[in-house]
């Protein structure tokens, strides 16, 4: 059978990491279209917003598991494949492997430090998800008049304390700087070499990585900035206020 041979295949490693890692990628700008709804003067209108886009997300249920399942089981594959390449690229070079540094000429430092951001993106996804999904639920009810999560608040509450954001911006840099080299040799690992599409290719790559770096950190601030306003502040109270009230409804 070819395909086992194939993923076995130092280059089947490499174009199954590259195919995971362009999943990973369009969940990321995806999920940084949700996060744009917090940038909203109206803290109320944010408010419902932002929690109407999640209810939704974990409202398509059982799909929404099955996404959920398949994105950590993506994320999981590239990060195993990316380890596995690592150690053996270790390994064939030996104790030779500092006689020729085989980086010069082409590399960025971006694509030095692949593994370093690769494992505080490892790091930053396990936090990320025990704050946000494992985290204190609050409630919220909606225009409909269904009780829901406050993911608003959830979020809002973590943006807002400068020690957790300044982590999530660091964290989101080390993302961008991760994907400056991914998405560019991404067509290099397929093999893919024009002398008039790669460059513009490359260029566009980087484009991406940045655009998505960019988004998530400026919204991270622009949140930052939004619950130092009285109306975020305002907002904030009374949907901690409401909290007694609604998880005794909940209880009911």
């Amino acid at each position: 059978m070819w395909f086992p041979d194939y993923l076995k295949s130092s280059i089947g490693k490499k174009q199954t990491m590259g195919v995971a890692g362009l999943g990973l990628v369009g969940f990321l700008a995806g999920h940084l279209l949700g996060n744009l709804q917090l940038l909203n003067l109206d803290a109320a209108a944010a408010q419902a917003a932002y929690n109407a886009y999640t209810k939704f997300l974990t409202g398509m249920k059982p799909l929404i598991w099955f996404v959920e399942a398949g994105l950590v089981g993506i994320f999981l594959y590239h990060v195993c494949v990316a380890t596995k390449l690592k150690l053996e690229n270790l390994k064939a070079r030996g104790k030779c492997r500092y006689a020729v540094n085989a980086h010069v000429g082409s590399a960025t430092p971006a694509s030095y430090t692949m593994y370093l951001t690769g494992s505080a993106i490892l790091l930053f996804a396990v936090l990320h998800l025990a704050v946000f999904k494992f985290g204190t639920h609050y409630l919220y009810v909606d225009a409909k008049g269904d009780l829901i999560r406050d993911m608003w608040l959830t979020t809002v509450l973590f943006f807002g304390n400068p020690v957790y954001m300044g982590l999530y911006v660091l964290a989101l840099l080390a993302i961008g700087a991760h994907l400056f080299h991914a998405l560019p040799s991404i067509c290099r690992t397929f093999g893919v070499e024009h002398p008039k599409w790669t460059p513009a290719l490359t260029a566009a790559g980087m484009l991406a990585a940045a655009a998505l770096s960019a988004g998530f950190v400026g919204t991270a601030v622009g949140t930052f900035a939004l619950t130092k306003t009285d109306a975020t502040k305002a907002q904030i109270q009374k949907a901690q206020a409401a909290q007694a009230v609604l998880q005794a409804k909940l209880a009911k």
